[in-house]
């Protein structure tokens, strides 16, 4: 994060996400922010806020955790995304469905202040399937 090396947070959060060490989520949280960061570029949230919210998806319980619903409620589209791809690719890394995953998707993608948002639902419920 102090060498802004948004490709590297990137990766990391991708790696806490699916390993989910102790304290992951906790390092991840203070990120998952749409504070404009110093020495990053893009909007509030792209460089490291979408990272961390896809890290924070893939190390949630699933939809119903409560860190996960502030993040899908929040009002800036890249943590929304983050943590709706993270979600997914929890999802499809599991071998059952996560309990309240389609109402999740289904809910964003037609309630999308977006077309980003609504495309981004709508790719991850199309491609994103439990392993069989």
């Amino acid at each position: 994060v102090e060498q802004a090396d948004t490709v590297g947070v990137y990766w990391a959060a991708d790696a806490i996400g699916r390993w989910r060490p102790a304290g992951g989520g906790e390092a991840l949280l203070p990120l998952a922010t749409s504070k404009p960061i110093p020495k990053t570029y893009g909007s509030p949230g792209m460089a490291y806020g979408f990272a961390a919210a896809r890290g924070l998806g893939m190390f949630a319980r699933g939809p119903d955790d409560t860190l996960i619903g502030q993040l899908v409620r929040a009002e800036n589209v890249w943590l929304q995304a983050g943590v709706i791809e993270g979600l997914a690719e929890r999802q499809s890394l599991s071998d059952q469905p996560l309990p309240g995953w389609n109402g999740l998707v289904k809910q964003l993608r037609d309630n999308a202040d977006s077309l980003f948002l609504e495309e981004q639902t709508e790719f991850v419920r199309l491609n994103r399937k439990p392993r069989q």
